[in-house]
């Protein structure tokens, strides 16, 4: 199952079903007119979920008011047409990093399989601009990939992942 929904709660509820049923998936969004995302893959008992590596989120949108809910097109002036040049491109390298590894997900035996799903993945892309901003104390040119590692002292509340042993040592 892959999810890429704007919605927090949608995300949080599909990832809910995911580890109930045991069923793979991958999450995939965009932030900032898709100058960063992230893509992490749920599989089931064998790494964290969406709730251990963002589970921070879980309360920011009830906090927000509701100007601030809407996503960038719903709040567009229907009578001035803006422009973001280069928005397609970034979207495609989003799209293609998710791509390689829905592969690995679906193809267990695969050759990609073992080098990226190692215990599951989180991995941090951003786009073909120059870092800034927040993204400018993550990434250090354009088109780069972080591969981000999820830690938790207690147990994760939807599917029990924990990293006791990282703790200890």
């Amino acid at each position: 199952v892959v999810g890429t929904m704007d919605s927090p709660a949608a995300m949080f509820l599909l990832n809910e079903a995911l580890v109930r049923t045991g069923t793979p998936g991958l999450f995939a969004q965009a932030y900032e007119c898709a100058c960063g995302g992230e893509i992490l893959v749920v599989l089931g008992g064998k790494g964290p979920c969406l709730f251990c590596a963002t589970g921070f989120r879980v309360g920011l949108e009830a906090g927000l008011q509701p100007h601030e809910r809407r996503q960038a097109y719903q709040a567009a002036d229907a009578n001035r047409l803006v422009v973001e040049p280069g928005l397609g491109t970034d979207i495609t390298f989003l799209a293609s990093v998710a791509t390689a590894y829905a592969l690995a997900v679906l193809d267990p035996t695969g050759s990609r399989t073992d080098l990226l799903l190692d215990g599951g993945a989180f991995v941090l892309v951003h786009g073909g601009s120059r870092p800034r901003d927040t993204y400018a104390e993550l990434f250090r040119r354009p088109f780069e990939i972080l591969h981000a590692r999820v830690t938790r002292d207690e147990p994760c509340p939807v599917c029990g992942y924990c990293t006791r042993a990282e703790k200890a040592s």
